[in-house]
């Protein structure tokens, strides 16, 4: 049930006068300079020209280096209706990370399940019945090109308690009501960005059905 009420399009002529298609690119690229890359990452620092002010600066821009690869952020819900997340250790923060399970994958075609599916069932031990694409996100815009890719996986069972992964840094999993993980986001718990963005498109799209 849709109980997000009908479409305003005041909001559609605001976004549109604001980013719209017909508003030019204010910044073109006048030399690409690959400052490092290896089979997972290309780091770029790229000399950029304002098409306004004509002023030329360096701009970074981090992205993979196959441009059909993307992120892919798993959110498993439970046949009750709870939702699953792991317990992993980030090192570049140097703490233990409470996020929704994710994996490489392509984005052309249905590329997505595979890897989704094999992920689900390496890190969390599920496996589910009905896998939807829900969307994508901009991981940080304001640096990287790479996008992740929101996948909803329902109806997931074979949840077994797992020993600690040694070679994934995974502690384990937890899984939550909506109501608690409301809790642990207010208490700073959980904040993986990718995560958070997942979650904010699931509700959108669960408050649209």
């Amino acid at each position: 049930m849709n109980s997000s009420g009908p479409r305003d399009n005041r909001i559609d002529l605001a976004i549109q006068k604001m980013i719209g298609l017909n508003r030019a690119h204010p910044v073109t690229t006048q030399q690409v300079r690959v400052a490092f890359e290896n089979a997972q990452l290309r780091v770029e620092h790229n000399l950029v020209r304002n098409a306004a002010t004509f002023e030329e600066t360096l701009a970074l821009c981090i992205a993979l280096p196959d441009e059909a690869q993307c992120v892919a952020v798993t959110i498993p819900v439970l046949s009750d209706g709870r939702l699953l997340l792991l317990g992993r250790y980030r090192y570049p923060v140097g703490r233990w990370s409470i996020e929704f399970p994710r994996a490489m994958c392509q984005t052309i075609d249905s590329g997505w399940r595979q890897p989704a599916e094999e992920n689900l069932l390496k890190d969390a031990g599920l496996q589910a019945d009905n896998w939807r694409l829900l969307g994508a996100v901009q991981v940080d815009p304001a640096l990287m090109s790479t996008s992740a890719l929101v996948i909803l996986a329902e109806d997931c069972a074979g949840l077994q308690e797992k020993a600690f992964d040694d070679a994934e840094l995974i502690a384990g999993s937890v899984a939550l009501t909506g109501e608690e993980l409301d809790e642990l986001v207010r208490r700073g718990e959980v904040v993986c960005g990718v995560t958070l963005a997942a979650l904010c498109l699931y509700r959108a799209q669960l408050q649209a059905r």
